[in-house]
């Protein structure tokens, strides 16, 4: 007949068994609250990032068309849509400057 204090074949007390099951569980938790405090010692180190240039080509004068002295319907209707898309040129530029300027700012 067996003893009710031993494991079904093994040589090792019953109890023996639980309080190293305890100690695995403290150690267990001993090695978690460590890990926890040393996350804790971090810092937080700001850099300076370096201001990015508006590029050149945005910067540019908008060219205006040479307008003549002297000038017939046909050619005022010509005229008007060089301006025109002169001007829409430079709303794109100033439009792109705005964008690099939010963008800087947030």
């Amino acid at each position: 007949m067996k003893n009710s204090r031993y494991s079904s074949g093994l040589k090792i007390p019953w109890f023996t068994s639980v309080k190293s099951y305890r100690l695995m569980n403290v150690l267990f938790g001993l090695f978690l609250m460590m890990s926890l405090a040393s996350c804790e010692s971090t810092r937080t180190e700001y850099v300076m990032a370096p201001v990015v240039p508006i590029p050149a080509e945005l910067l540019q004068d908008c060219p205006a068309p040479e307008i003549p002295y002297q000038m017939n319907y046909g050619k005022i209707v010509e005229l008007n849509e060089e301006l025109l898309t002169v001007i829409e040129k430079c709303n794109a530029d100033k439009r792109s400057i705005r964008e690099i300027e939010e963008s800087r700012n947030h």
